[in-house]
């Protein structure tokens, strides 16, 4: 791995992601940012697509989700503002239909506090 392999990363265009609501999240993820730093699990062997999955404490809007999906990782978010949370369910069911299609896994996200982790798990049960 080389340096240049995480310059330039905060850009690429998310109007092609989100749900318009979302664009409201003042901290969303770089989309160029977080594809980049799931490629680079994927490729040290961290997380295999179909087999691994990740928790997302403060999912915003679901940038994280849509990235996951795509490169076949299961991802599951938790956040705390329900306004937030709505939008990124909405931009999670923008892209339902073509992970379902192509055997993707389709993201998660619960309306939450994660600092309570072990209640939100134990009512998922």
């Amino acid at each position: 791995m080389r340096v240049d392999d995480w310059w330039g990363l905060y850009g690429g265009p998310l109007k092609d992601w989100l749900a318009p609501d979302a664009f409201r999240h003042p901290a969303k993820f770089s989309k160029n940012l977080i594809v980049r730093i799931y490629a680079h699990a994927l490729e040290e062997g961290w997380l295999i697509p179909g087999e691994s999955g990740v928790l997302d404490p403060m999912a915003g809007v679901a940038v994280g989700g849509v990235a996951a999906a795509n490169a076949g990782i299961a991802w599951e978010g938790i956040e705390l503002e329900g306004h937030f949370a709505a939008a990124g369910q909405a931009t999670v069911e923008r892209h339902r239909r073509v992970w379902e299609r192509l055997g993707l896994p389709v993201p998660v996200l619960r309306q939450g506090d994660a600092r309570q982790l072990g209640v939100l798990e134990a009512e998922k049960a």
